[in-house]
């Protein structure tokens, strides 16, 4: 008859979800160290007491057989409702006869079984026990049921052309991938309040009492009554000048369109001496042109021949341009628009400072009007939104939370799946608030973009350097990549501490098939899954560098690219007339515009409500965010680890200390990179 033994069963149920609490059974089974022995199932119930709440440690006694101190222990849920499960954090087993505990980190759903081992995260190739290989590879098996990719779409359904995502659901997306109550109650009550804001303006409308705009400021004061913040921001004075467009277009929500060129773009209808005189009085253009001086920022490819959107309401036909701007860099460092085309193939829609006020300011609009759909649909959703769940969903089909890469790339990718799968429904819809208020229709925007994309495109140095914008000498008072470039070294650094900790030769790279598994997951099924084209993302990985640079471009994105994307939307988009989302008009022709004609073309009250609320609400942090350098949970046992995120924190308070310090010479400073500003993960 086997000895039997009493142990201490602590466990905690993770705080923050409703959800994560059961009133189902919940039972355990212990393995000893050396997996030759175990308990049976035994049931974790205290009488009289309403077991695993939100939040709570409950404390078990339970007499077994005795295991000495366990490897590993299984959980089992059973008499539960369909969609029922425990989400346990930690479980601590403590041997009364030894005197001893152990501490097994779960944070997980347990919805059927669940097994949970001990000791150090190890790679896949180093697990030397047959017991926790077997349980390793259920683990994945198990995963890849509960994390599975959209069915292939096919023509003309949400997903064609664009990277692989979910398959599920809001009310069916894994609860590992589900965003906390405080982050679901904020994001619906805040978008609550803003449809009342929308609802009473169109009902104004209806009766003849909607808000009449015949003046720039009547933007601002649209907002009084509202739940949007009226504050004026800091460029509030200075908004039609041409420095700050300048500014806005290298430090404003979509700061990576600036491309340096060495003749004027093809399709362009002007000749070089036309825009002599628009430069310094010591410069002619082709001399601007050979010092590195004359750059575009070019929609063209972007939104040429895409469908604008539809109002819902009133079915009335939004507008757009197809446009480029052309930029030049003066003798004291500003960065100014020269020309503007804003349609091809005529030169009546070329601008530039030397047109009428009117037409030029109108000019900027129009250009702004089709940034604003570029920034949205491809800087913002596609390039940090879309293209990072194919990550997340490889990561948790294909890696098990015994790996320390999974342990590394948890926090970082944990809520993208939740924020796209809302985003599909509420914001990418042709009908949606977004889309009411945006010209372009978000899917075919993205999916247009799409198809050129390419891995390196989310390579900060890489892409700069391809730009031609990577020279601070060269093109001054770029702060985002000045601030973004340092995060980017400092992030690549601390990847590269943790890293070689676990990976001390390219053949542990090699022979991780867990790791191999995902790579290749994440470029055929995520990326390539429609005709085979990876699109440059790697299939495999080789060396330790190329494993460094793969996990510095996932975190990167998901943190400091899509803070410099996302969160200064609002404060920039607050002066509407500088930033609308669509025009109500076409583009004017050179001549054609006059102060009327620009308040007919900008958006109506409408329109800027639904722009300025649905910007709000993607602005806005969560009280669940975690900033870059800080962990709501520590799932490294290895010493090393904590030292290189100390390191890392340390490094990214010498980052914040020297954008503050530079700030303080800007008359519009750039915060949107401060460290102490950016979550770790896209959540908004």
């Amino acid at each position: 008859m086997s000895k039997m033994a009493e142990y201490l069963i602590e466990a905690k149920t993770v705080k923050g979800k409703i959800k994560s609490s059961t009133d189902a059974s919940i039972y355990i089974k212990m393995v000893g160290q050396s997996a030759s022995i175990s308990t049976e199932w035994t049931l974790l119930d205290n009488w009289f007491r309403d077991d695993f709440e939100e939040g709570r440690w409950d404390t078990f006694k339970i007499k077994t057989k005795e295991i000495g101190l366990p490897k590993a222990i299984g959980l089992k849920i059973e008499k539960k409702y369909s969609s029922d499960g425990w989400f346990c954090e930690r479980v601590i087993v403590k041997s009364k006869e030894l005197n001893k505990t152990v501490e097994f980190l779960v944070l997980d759903w347990l919805l059927t079984e669940l097994w949970v081992v001990a000791g150090e995260e190890t790679l896949p190739q180093k697990e030397t026990c047959p017991f926790i290989k077997d349980v390793r590879t259920r683990e994945v098996e198990r995963n890849r049921v509960t994390y599975q990719w959209i069915p292939r779409p096919c023509p003309g359904e949400l997903g064609w052309s664009l990277p692989r995502f979910c398959n599920e659901t809001m009310e069916q997306i894994p609860f590992m991938f589900e965003s906390s109550d405080n982050q679901v109650f904020s994001f619906e009550g805040t978008r609550s309040l803003i449809k009342k804001d929308i609802f009473k303006e169109y009902l104004s409308g209806k009766i003849g009492f909607g808000t009449e705009l015949n003046d720039y400021d009547d933007y601002m004061e649209l907002f009084n009554g509202t739940n949007i913040p009226v504050d004026k921001p800091k460029f509030y004075s200075k908004w039609q000048e041409d420095e700050e467009f300048g500014r806005s277009i290298l430090n404003g929500t979509n700061p990576i369109t600036v491309q340096k060129i060495s003749q004027i773009p093809d399709g362009v209808m002007i000749k070089a001496e036309q825009l002599d005189g628009l430069l310094d009085d010591d410069i002619n253009f082709e001399q601007a042109l050979e010092r590195n001086r004359i750059y575009v920022s070019d929609h063209r490819q972007k939104v040429r021949g895409l469908p604008r959107n539809i109002r819902t309401k009133s079915r009335a036909q939004m507008h757009g341009a197809t446009p480029i701007a052309m930029l030049y860099v003066t003798n004291k460092g500003a960065f100014t628009p020269i020309l503007i085309q804003l349609e091809e193939d005529d030169p009546d829609y070329v601008f530039t400072p030397n047109d009428s006020a009117e037409d030029w300011q109108l000019a900027k609009m129009y250009f702004k009007s089709a940034d604003i759909a570029v920034h949205q649909w491809i800087s913002h959703f596609l390039y940090t939104h879309a293209v990072m769940e194919p990550f997340a969903v490889g990561l948790f089909r294909n890696i098990s939370s015994r790996h320390p890469i999974y342990k590394l790339m948890k926090p970082h990718l944990r809520t993208v799946a939740a924020i796209n799968t809302m985003a599909r429904k509420d914001l990418l819809g042709p009908n949606s608030a977004a889309n009411q208020c945006i010209g372009i229709n978000a899917v075919a925007a993205a999916a247009n973009a799409f198809v050129n994309f390419r891995y390196d495109d989310l390579n900060l140095p890489k892409f700069l350097e391809y730009h031609g914008i990577n020279d601070c000498e060269v093109l001054p008072n770029y702060h985002y990549r000045d601030d973004a470039l340092e995060l980017w070294g400092v992030i690549n650094t601390y990847i590269g501490r943790i890293i070689t900790i676990y990976y001390q030769t390219d053949e542990d790279v090699v022979n991780d098939t867990e790791l191999q598994d995902w790579v290749k997951d994440v470029a055929y099924q995520g990326i390539g899954w429609q005709d085979g084209d990876t699109k440059g993302f790697p299939t495999c990985l080789h060396t330790v560098e190329e494993l460094q640079s793969y996990i510095t471009v996932v975190v990167y994105t998901c943190s400091v690219q899509h803070a410099a994307i996302n969160f200064g939307q609002f404060e920039t988009y607050k002066i509407l007339p500088n930033t609308p989302g669509a025009m109500r008009l076409p583009p004017h022709k050179r001549g054609e515009a006059t102060k009327e004609r620009i308040m007919n073309s900008l958006p109506d009250a409408v329109m800027t409500i639904m722009q300025l609320g649905t910007s709000f609400l993607l602005s806005k942090y969560s009280a669940e965010d975690v900033f870059l350098g800080e962990y709501s949970e520590e799932l490294f046992t290895n010493g090393g680890v904590w030292l290189a995120k100390e390191q890392f924190r340390r490094d990214l308070k010498k980052v914040e200390e020297r954008i503050i310090k530079r700030n303080e010479g800007l008359e519009i400073p750039y915060t949107t990179l401060l460290p102490s500003k950016i979550p770790i993960s896209i959540a908004s």
